[in-house]
């Protein structure tokens, strides 16, 4: 009850997401709820992972309370690798100051499988050695994208900033838009 005597009521949670929604599976998700209270405070907020599948909050689910008022509500940092390629829902519910639980909130979380990063098996330059003036012809064989995607857009070519690998400092010197073959990619540049 509240303290003019009246009928408590009970705290709900207005909004419940997940950030990034989707998210790759084995990165880091966040659970974020915002709740409220008519006539009082809301002192904890529960979130429940459904890992068992069942559609409801039970006892084979994993589990966060947050009882820290400072910040909002959030589960932060949730380890997405053991959840599969799927929708999977999570459930949230607000506790008021008078210890009473308001009714679970649900949304979906949706985890994908991450892009894999193309691969390049070889980088030829011909002529080798090439001389100063003339038409050198770089070609990256066995190009391929990890994660099966047969369509490889673009290949850049960089110039070494001297590091012998490639960062933000390597001048970019060409690309390929229309890799021949989608295993090779030529650009020939003067040296």
């Amino acid at each position: 009850t509240d303290p003019g005597g009246g009928t408590n009521e009970l705290p709900v949670i207005d909004d419940l997401f997940g950030s990034p929604n989707p998210v790759d599976q084995g990165d880091l998700l966040d659970l974020i709820a915002f709740a409220s209270d008519q006539d009082g405070y809301v002192a904890a907020v529960e979130f429940v992972y459904d890992k068992n599948g069942s559609g409801q909050p039970d006892n084979g689910d994993s589990s966060f309370l947050d009882t820290n008022l400072a910040g909002g509500w959030t589960w932060d940092n949730v380890d997405t690798t053991e959840w599969g390629i799927n929708d999977h829902l999570i459930f949230a519910r607000a506790q008021d100051n008078d210890g009473e639980w308001g009714s679970y909130r649900n949304t979906l979380i949706t985890v994908k499988k991450p892009n894999g990063l193309p691969t390049i098996g070889e980088l030829v330059a011909n002529p080798n050695p090439v001389h100063y003036g003339k038409l050198l012809t770089l070609t990256a064989n066995d190009v391929h994208d990890t994660d099966g995607d047969p369509t490889i857009t673009e290949v850049d070519f960089y110039l070494d900033n001297g590091s012998g690998q490639w960062n933000i400092g390597d001048n970019p010197i060409g690309s390929a838009n229309t890799p021949s073959d989608g295993l090779r990619a030529d650009h020939i540049i003067v040296v």
